[in-house]
């Protein structure tokens, strides 16, 4: 089927895919042009029409308003699909298997709560005055070590440099 040429503006006007399904010619008022193109829309549309046939497609679409006409086709597209797959449950299948696996995983939310509960607190150590890290940080500084030297005197980079040099050394500030 070759692509119809308009003589009056030299357009050339490739039928939707509804229509390039049909086998029709496609008229400038065509209902399924916007929601049927002539690449992936003959596909859909061959579904669509095998499980609620064109007429009934066009009825509806026509009673439908046209800003909620592309949700429809989707739901329409949607559905024929399924009824294809699962000619017996359709698109409900897919919603039970859905359901299912919202109710799976609100009961693995309520075994983690639990087993969270369960587990006791973590326990701080208490940190001691000076630490091994403080040591470390006074000798990159080249200063003698003492407290009132360390009070405010490195920087966050250098106490990760510390700390970091001190697990690398195997050092622990017992």
């Amino acid at each position: 089927m070759s692509p119809e040429i308009n003589s009056i503006a030299r357009i050339v006007i490739k039928p939707c895919g509804a229509c390039r399904y049909l086998r029709k010619k496609c008229l400038d008022n065509c209902i399924f042009t916007p929601y049927f193109d002539s690449d992936k829309g003959t596909a859909n549309f061959a579904s669509i029409h095998n499980i609620f046939g064109a007429s009934n497609v066009t009825k509806l679409l026509t009673n439908i308003p046209i800003d909620k006409r592309p949700g429809a086709v989707r739901t329409l597209n949607y559905e024929a699909h399924d009824r294809l797959q699962d000619p017996i449950y359709g698109c409900v299948s897919q919603i039970f298997g859905l359901q299912n696996h919202v109710i799976n995983l609100q009961r693995e939310i309520v075994c983690l709560q639990a087993q969270v509960a369960r587990q006791p607190p973590p326990q701080q150590q208490p940190q001691s005055s000076l630490s091994m890290s403080d040591f470390l940080i006074s000798r990159i500084h080249g200063q003698p070590f003492s407290s009132s030297s360390m009070i405010g005197t490195h920087s966050p980079e250098l106490r990760w440099a510390a700390v970091m040099g001190k697990s690398l050394l195997g050092v622990t500030d017992e």
